[in-house]
This record gives C-alpha cells, structure tokens and sequence, in this order.
C-alpha cells in the first residue's frame, strides 16, 4: 500500500466524479435527501442517492484500473444505499477506509473482470457468486476459488465435499477447541491461562488452504495409528481406546499454564505502606533470627521447574515491622511446577515497591471420560486406557494408538475420514504429505 496518502487530492478526484464537497465545518451544500460520504469516520462531501450507484461504479473502475495514484488499489468502498424498509438498522452513506491492517480479499470483478480487493462492510451490499452457475443478472462479482466460501478452519478440513455436511459444522467447532499452538513467544509472554498440547505435529494430509496459511507453524493435533475394530466392548457407542504405552509415551498430553501476580509489599491506596519489605539476605546473627527457607531459592523465590505442593510456601518475604520472616504458601490443591518467574517494578529503580509474576504449569494428560476427535467430526470419549500386550497387532507388528468402533462410519457417513486415512496410509509408508 503505498503510505504517501495524499487526502486532498483524493478529495479533488472524488469531486471529479460527482461528489459534492463539504464546505465548511458545520455546514455542507447538501440536502437532507443527499447521501453523506465518509472517508475514515470523517465527512468529506455529500451525492445526491439517485447518482450514488454510478459514482460507486466509477470509483471502482479507477481503482481496479490504477487510474489515479491517488486511490489505493485496496481502498473499502462500503455503499449502504436508501432502503424502504422503515426500520433499516443501517445508515445510509458511501463509507471510503484505506488505513493500514484492514481486512481485505480478492474478488472476481465481472464487470472489470479484473481482481479487487473488498473490506467486510462493502462485501454485505454485494451480489457475489461462488460459481459460474451461480451468476444471476444482479451478480457483480465471483469468487477467485469456490473454497473461499468456507472459513479457515472449514477449508482446512481434508476432503470434506465427501462427507455430510454437519459433520464438518461440528468439525468446525472441535477445531477451534484444541489445545494448540497458539503463538510462538511463549517465555516472552504473561497470559492469564494457556491451554498448549505438548507433542503437536503437522497432518500428513492436507489442503491448499492449511499451506497457504502456514498453519505447519501452528499445529494442533497429532498423527496417530488409528484400528477400526469392534474390540473389548469398550468402544461401544462412540467410546474409544487409547494405547497405555502410547499414553505413558506422551500420547495426547497437555499442559494449563497460569499467570498470577504477588505483591510484595502491603499497599494502602495504591501506595507502599512498607509493612513487609522484600529482602534477599538473613537479617540478624543470632541462630533463631535466620529464615528456614525450606527448599526455595537465596531470595526468597522458587526455581524455575520447582513443583510447588499445596500448603508449602512459594514465596519467603522479610517483614522490616515483625523483624521475621513472613510465609506465602501456594493454594490450589493440584501439583504444578514453576514455568516462569519475573520481578515486576515501576521502573523507577525502587525495589521496595516491585511485586513478583508467576507462571506455572498443570498438566493435562487424558483421564477417563476426555473427548478426543478425528479431522470429520467424528468425536468420542476415552473408557479405557489398554495395554499395549493386550491391543491387536498388524503382520508386520503394528500397534495401534487408538481404537475406533466401525459403527461410526455408516450412519455418519464420513467418506472423508476413510480416504484421509488411506492417503495418510500411504503417506506414511512412501515418506510424503499429500
């Protein structure tokens, strides 16, 4: 986009084409039929709304055309013309937007039959069709690829145009609860909670959509060795059996990490009252004034990867007004380990006033009664976890990790899930991703 944006002259053009300008600051050469033009929240001019539509048209011609330096090639043009109707919940205006970090697209532009990029707000008031025999008189403009319909994570689900169509909606919605990889700074960052799967691995099959987002730098699931077999009874009615050596290997585990914030010194009003100070010596010499700091680190604070066990303390403070040591314990009944620790100041160099950010860690590995799911909604709970001895085996002594029931299959209808596992079979065994 190009950053030397020049707002008078895009006025200039726009009055060229038919726009009324403003004159002055409250008053406009307009009449209360006339439709406001906005450019970035702000009034520029008006047009009359029978002349709206062909100024629209024009504006559109130079910008898919590159007619004038002067408007962006990625320009939003929102046109929410006059309605009938009498509770219309929209006003009516030509809304013009070309700040940086919008959301934009590329569209088929029949007219032109050129690309142009549209914002949300415009793509409301358009006639849009997926594919050529969707065109109607009214249509204006295509999509360049008929999978643009489906949201990201519809469009990464593998051969979903052979599967029923609520099965990819619940797809759809498991998708977007794994415990992925949400962002890559994690040691750099404070989140109030993160849930992150800890062995997470890229799908050996894939669409064009998960490529051309990356999404190999986000993965959120596993591969995993999958039998469908009736076996045990414990997969009946969508229920699933998990290897319990794949388990103990780190099969499916997961891990919650928690951020909090201790303050070190009481605070009255939002000021140090300087009741217990933050010291990182023994104060005195005598044998019943030094601090026991019963496994915790010189200053007073756990290191990092200690487990932290509920009722033993995870913070050791110098009280400068009892002359003593005072004893922060940790609360939650779960075991967690020490992710991280950071001393928080206000950056005036006074350490008396700094509190101390924790972050620790749960684990997560699967229990009994966890859902897991496939890439086709197919979605079932763990009822056991079987021993690897006791599991069937291939010729070659394969084990599966999982276990599924066939009778998921028929009544669904996932043809999907059957040819993903086919070609994911043959992935595996020729070293390639299809």
């Amino acid at each position: 986009m190009d950053y030397s944006f020049d707002a008078n002259r895009f006025i200039t053009t726009l009055c060229d084409i038919g726009m009324n300008p403003k004159e002055g600051s409250l008053k406009t050469n307009s009449s209360i039929e006339d439709i406001p033009i906005m450019l970035e929240g702000r009034v520029i001019g008006s047009i009359r709304k029978e002349r709206a539509e062909g100024f629209v048209n024009s504006l559109r011609h130079i910008k898919i055309n590159r007619l004038d330096e002067n408007v962006p090639y990625t320009l939003e043009i929102g046109y929410i013309p006059h309605t009938t109707f009498s509770r219309s919940m929209q006003w009516p205006g030509i809304f013009l937007s070309r700040n940086q970090a919008r959301f934009v697209r590329g569209v088929q532009n029949l007219k032109e039959g050129k690309i142009e990029f549209i914002g949300p707000l415009e793509q409301m008031n358009m006639s849009i069709a997926c594919l050529e025999e969707d065109i109607r008189p009214d249509t204006t403009h295509q999509e360049v690829d008929p999978v643009n319909m489906l949201s990201i994570i519809a469009a990464c689900g593998s051969f979903a145009d052979y599967n029923q169509s609520p099965r990819n909606m619940y797809q759809c919605q498991m998708a977007k609860q794994t415990m992925g990889t949400p962002y890559h700074n994690h040691v750099h960052r404070a989140d109030n909670k993160v849930y992150k799967v800890l062995f997470p691995q890229r799908p050996i099959v894939k669409t064009d959509t998960h490529n051309m987002y990356d999404f190999d730098q986000y993965p959120s699931g596993t591969n995993a060795v999958v039998a469908v077999i009736s076996y045990t009874g414990y997969d009946m009615e969508d229920a699933m059996i998990i290897n319990k050596q794949a388990y103990e290997r780190g099969f499916m585990h997961g891990q919650v990490f928690k951020t909090y914030i201790k303050e070190v010194n009481d605070k009255e009003n939002g000021k140090v009252s300087g009741k217990p100070r933050y010291r990182n010596v023994n104060k005195g010499s005598k044998k019943d004034q030094r601090i026991d700091f019963k496994g915790l680190d010189r200053d007073g604070l756990p290191r990092v990867g200690a487990p932290l066990h509920s009722g033993e303390p995870e913070m050791i403070l110098y009280d400068s007004l009892r002359k003593g040591a005072k004893y922060v314990n940790h609360k939650d009944q779960e075991l967690a380990r020490v992710d991280n620790i950071r001393l928080l100041g206000q950056g005036d160099g006074k350490p008396e006033e700094a509190d101390v950010s924790y972050t620790i860690r749960y684990s997560r590995n699967p229990v009994i009664g966890d859902k897991f799911s496939s890439r086709h909604g197919q979605k079932g709970v763990l009822s056991v976890l079987w021993p690897q001895e006791d599991m069937p085996f291939t010729e070659k002594g394969i084990v599966p990790d999982i276990i599924i029931n066939p009778h998921a299959f028929p009544s669904r209808m996932t043809i999907g899930m059957l040819i993903e596992s086919m070609a994911a079979k043959g992935g595996c065994l020729n070293g390639k991703f299809h």
